[in-house]
């Protein structure tokens, strides 16, 4: 399972400098939703993804299935 949020950037092809000017967050935001690390996908960022047409919910729903697919992969690893 992949990132929604990563996806949405490789789509547009933007750097994470890109995806944080266009969402208006600090890199650093950028970069942990990228990576799965928040808990939720951070406000600006779902506001973002309503103007470029994508259902806000959907993309959370997908997020947080990409979250619980990545910890179970490194618990997994863990054993």
């Amino acid at each position: 399972m992949r990132n929604p949020i990563k996806k949405i950037q490789q789509k547009n092809n933007w750097s994470i400098q890109e995806l944080a000017s266009v969402t208006n967050i600090g890199f650093s935001t950028a970069y942990n939703c990228l990576n799965g690390t928040t808990q939720k996908i951070n406000v600006n960022i779902l506001k973002a993804i309503k103007v470029l047409g994508y259902d806000p919910e959907e993309i959370k729903k997908e997020y947080q299935e990409f979250r619980a697919a990545k910890q179970q992969e490194l618990l997994q690893k863990a054993k």
